[in-house]
Order: C-alpha cells, then structure tokens, then sequence
C-alpha cells in the first residue's frame, strides 16, 4: 500500500487478489451461487468524501461498502453504497462520505460467481485511506468479525484504538489465545475484566497460567480461576480489549 499526494486530493492504493482459498458468500443481488471475495476493514484520517475505483485482472467486479460490521450471511445489513461497473471496463467506482470515527468495510467481489485474479483499489479523498490486512492483527491478538482482541493486565484499561470488549464476544474467541501472551503486562489478578460494569460480575477467568507469563495453554473460561461473581479491579487486572 502507498499513498500519492496532489494538490486536491490524496489517493491511497491497495493490492491483493481472490483465490480459490478465499471466502465465499452469496452476494447482495447475485445470482445465488459462491462469489469469493474479499472484506477489507478501511479507516480514514480526516472526515470527507471519498472515492473508491478498482483494477484487475478478474474481469466484473463488484464493490460493496459497509458500516460497522459485515455479515456474509446477511449482507444487506449495514450496506451504505454499492456499484458494479461505473467506473469502466466493468470496475466498480464507490463514492461516499466518511466520517474519521467509523470503521468501515469494503468489500471486493465479482459480478460473476467463482471467479479468481489479482486485483488493486485506488481510493481518492481529501485525506489517507488505511487500508487494513483482512485477518490480519498485531502479534498477541485474535482476528475476529473485523476486529482484533487482546489479553493484557492493564487494570481495565486498553491501548489507544482499542475499547473493553464484551463477555459475549470472550465467550466465542476465549480457545483461540491459546499459543498467545499479554499484550504488554502480566495481570496481578485471574479474572477478566469487559466491558460490562463490574457490578454485573466478572464471571471469565484464566484457569491455566494465572497472573504468569505466557504463552497461554489455554484461554479464559466460564467461572475459571474462580472468578464466579468477582466485582473488584485491582491495578494490573486481566483485561479483554477490541479495536474500535
């Protein structure tokens, strides 16, 4: 990825390509059948109107932009704009206005099902376009519905772009730190601390390594550490945290 500056506007690119070892869904207004495609978490710097145009060696493509969070199996939720191939040559051409504070997703598709190829976006605006890795998070942290999730004993608190996750999410990903660390500190305390107040209990827990360096054999459980019920916060409590 790299990044053009002019005089009126800055445009960000990003590569990448469909696979047969890509993600398949049945796109918003297909033909029913597996389109693979691509979901590619975006952000921008300065809130404006930006636009979006691709390349490739695909053929049609088709481009679908969301706020928030993507849901293959639903993917009319969320949607704010969408375009087969205004663009030419059957690329699709977004356009829409963006605000810094919102994560968005964009995703590259084709008109057709089954198709693979290379492919690169170009997106134009008054500012960056970051462009973020699909799947991909920092070392320590688990991918998960657009999102990346750590462990760390922060007492509560979490890394700048990053919120207290919630119970319900811990509860689908805990197995998956297991072969991970802290993100940065060792916790002085087993149980988790989310987003929920602490009046509602703290019920997730490390089990196995508690409050000892990692890497972790396995992740937090329900009641685990005896954490059933627990309501206090000490300084470096263990802490679940997601980007924003």
């Amino acid at each position: 990825m790299f990044y053009i500056e002019s005089i009126s506007t800055i445009i960000s690119n990003y590569s990448s390509e469909l696979t047969v070892n890509s993600e398949q869904y049945s796109r918003l207004g297909g033909f029913g059948g597996d389109n693979y495609y691509q979901a590619i978490p975006i952000r921008v710097n300065t809130t404006g109107t930006y636009t979006f145009t691709t390349s490739s060696t695909i053929g049609n493509t088709f481009g679908y932009l969301y706020q928030g969070n993507f849901y293959p199996t639903y993917p009319q939720y969320n949607i704010i704009t969408q375009d087969d191939d205004s663009s030419g040559n059957q690329q699709f051409r977004l356009t829409a206005d963006l605000r810094s504070d919102i994560t968005y997703i964009l995703v590259f598709t084709t008109y057709e099902p089954q198709r693979t190829g290379s492919f690169s976006i170009s997106a134009s605006g008054p500012d960056y376009v970051f462009f973020h890795t699909v799947g991909s998070c920092s070392v320590n942290e688990v991918f998960y519905q657009n999102h990346c999730y750590y462990l760390d004993g922060n007492g509560g608190q979490c890394l700048p772009g990053y919120s207290l996750g919630s119970k319900t999410i811990l509860s689908q990903i805990a197995s998956s730190f297991t072969g991970l660390n802290y993100k940065t500190a060792v916790s002085d305390n087993c149980c988790v601390k989310t987003l929920e107040p602490l009046e509602s209990y703290q019920n997730y827990g490390m089990s196995n390594q508690c409050n000892t360096q990692g890497p972790f054999t396995g992740g937090p459980t329900l009641n685990g550490g005896g954490c059933g019920g627990y309501t206090k916060l000490s300084a470096r409590q263990l802490t679940f945290c997601g980007s924003n």
